[in-house]
């Protein structure tokens, strides 16, 4: 996405695409405590065939932290994964900057 950065998980560890893209920051803060975390991460190609073997999907964005992601085309996956509500509280977890 042009604002937001998506993530996938199989089962076992969490997928980001390998694409030429711009990381964000708040994909780059959520791997930041997947790895704190031991939670296994790794970046690979994604084709929308793929989007079947996966559990669950999560899209990332500074405005809305992270976000279950229910379907892609026909592929319903689960918006209630343990592991993005995991991913959710990790993230608003993350201490705020003094300014």
């Amino acid at each position: 996405g042009a604002t937001w950065n998506i993530g996938f998980f199989d089962g076992t560890s969490v997928i980001w695409p390998k694409a030429d893209m711009l990381t964000g920051v708040t994909a780059t803060l959520v791997k930041s405590v997947m790895s704190g975390s031991g939670m296994s991460s790794i970046d690979s190609i994604v084709h929308l065939s793929q989007v079947s073997e996966t559990w669950a999907a999560f899209a990332t964005n500074a405005s809305v932290g992270v976000r279950a992601i229910q379907s892609i085309d026909s592929v319903e996956l689960l918006d209630d994964s343990p592991v993005i509500r995991n991913l959710q509280l990790q993230y608003a977890a993350i201490p705020g900057e003094p300014l």
